[in-house]
């Protein structure tokens, strides 16, 4: 990507991340500190994350909406028939 094509698309830019799910679908995560006399505060923090397998890449424009690129390379583009 040229310099100046970069500097108007990279604040913008956006990617559509494609995968695959896969067992156990989801993934918790916990943490938990507790009182001690040097703390005096106490957190909780619960994460979930969705477990799979990822299929691809594709990052666009958010000004244009133009697709500036794919990993792997060819990923969503329609296969040429033999």
């Amino acid at each position: 990507m040229e310099n100046a094509v970069a500097e108007k698309e990279l604040p913008a830019l956006k990617a559509l991340l494609v995968m695959k799910v896969a067992a156990p679908y989801l993934v918790y995560d916990f943490y938990r500190s507790e009182f001690t006399p040097d703390r005096t505060d106490m957190k909780t923090i619960q994460s979930i994350y969705l477990a799979g397998n990822m299929a691809g890449i594709i990052f666009y424009s958010g000004i244009t909406g133009d697709i500036l690129g794919r990993l792997p390379a060819g990923f969503g583009l329609p296969v040429a028939p033999n």
